[in-house]
């Protein structure tokens, strides 16, 4: 029962707090942080630029160690799992090969600049992706900014029929209120017509 008690006030306390306003620039930022689309196709564009890293790297030289050890038991002729001379040392080598790319015939660099223009190319689909997030927050704005003026427009209309019945009541003298309301407001002659803003 308390639990049902606490979050009871935990609603009516949110229900109570004012809406947050926000202003077209922060919309914009908070979309285009929050929106999974345009993070995924960040993310997307730097998974490309390491891409052209890595095709690049073919270019470079490459440097390896080996290191190879064998141990032989008295009177055996089996090393490695294989026949092998009936003579068998213990032994270790060593070893270090360096390699240099001299030229493939352009296949590294044209790979190269494939995996660029791949990167670069996501890299405008994200800006045309944040583009849009943008556009679609600011059609919202300025959508909820049209309808708050159309609600504005609509109580000052209110208001102002309201101060020509005030009026027009103060002139007549004993006229009742509903009925000149009803003639006034209503585009049916003899019907009232109420209108509720909230």
């Amino acid at each position: 029962m308390r639990r049902f008690l606490w979050l009871l006030g935990a609603v009516y306390a949110l229900a109570q707090t004012p809406p947050a306003r926000l202003t077209l620039e922060e919309a914009e930022a908070q979309a285009v942080r929050n929106h999974p689309q345009v993070s995924a196709a960040l993310l997307n564009a730097a998974a490309a630029n390491q891409v052209t890293i890595e095709t690049r790297a073919a270019a470079f030289p490459t440097l390896a160690g080996n290191l190879t050890s064998a141990g032989a038991i008295n009177n055996s002729r089996l090393a490695a799992g294989a026949l092998n001379n009936p003579v068998i040392y213990n032994r270790i080598s060593s070893g270090l090969t360096a390699s240099q790319l001299i030229t493939d015939f352009g296949r590294t660099s044209a790979l190269t600049a494939s995996a660029r223009q791949r990167a670069e190319a996501l890299q405008d689909n994200a800006r045309a992706i944040r583009a849009n997030v943008m556009l679609q927050v600011d059609l919202a704005f300025y959508s909820a900014l049209r309808a708050q003026n159309v609600l504005r427009v609509a109580q000052q209309t209110v208001d102002n029929r309201q101060t020509i019945v005030d009026q027009v009541t103060a002139d007549q003298g004993g006229v009742d209120d509903h009925d000149l309301v009803g003639q006034i407001n209503s585009p049916w002659p003899g019907r009232p017509s109420t209108v509720w803003l909230s």
